[in-house]
């Protein structure tokens, strides 16, 4: 019978143990191996990066001030439906990323293939407008904008 199966090892002990191996085991394999753990993520730059990655173009927030001014792209606020009544851009209309696949039926008919569209929600670390924009991609949507900057961004400008 093995020490950790008696009574004479407490739980909590064994529990200790094995997260305390487990860290060791990954710090080593982090520290050999030529693919290093992502122990954290930068969200500061991940909608960027993967943006990028997905062939976004992403608007400063000088370009969503003049898009929103002029009208020419439709604004989807992918934010969740309180957020949006809570504040949103101007313009902006909601489609939630949450339940995008319920509600994108009520926007098909005023929106075609080549209408630009920005999508956006809270700020740099919320990547439901990259979702939000590549799922509207899947559905044909060729001229799309991301505002990474977001909400947050756009309430702090106002201020």
């Amino acid at each position: 019978m093995s020490v950790f199966t008696t009574r004479l090892v407490p739980l909590g002990l064994r529990v200790a143990i094995l997260l305390a191996a487990a860290g060791v085991l990954g710090a080593l394999a982090n520290t050999l191996l030529p693919m290093r753990i992502a122990w954290v993520e930068d969200w500061s730059r991940y909608v960027e990066a993967r943006a990028f990655s997905e062939q976004l173009t992403l608007a400063p927030l000088e370009q969503v001030r003049e898009l929103a001014a002029s009208g020419s792209h439709i604004i989807f606020d992918a934010r969740s439906l309180a957020d949006y009544e809570e504040g949103h851009l101007p313009g902006a209309m909601p489609l939630p990323f949450e339940d995008v696949d319920e509600q994108f039926f009520q926007y098909q008919a005023i929106l075609f293939p080549e209408q630009p569209i920005l999508t956006y929600c809270s700020g740099v670390e919320c990547d439901d407008a990259i979702e939000l924009a590549i799922y509207l991609r899947k559905q044909g949507f060729t001229n799309l904008v991301l505002y990474v900057g977001g909400w947050d961004e756009w309430q702090k400008s106002e201020e």
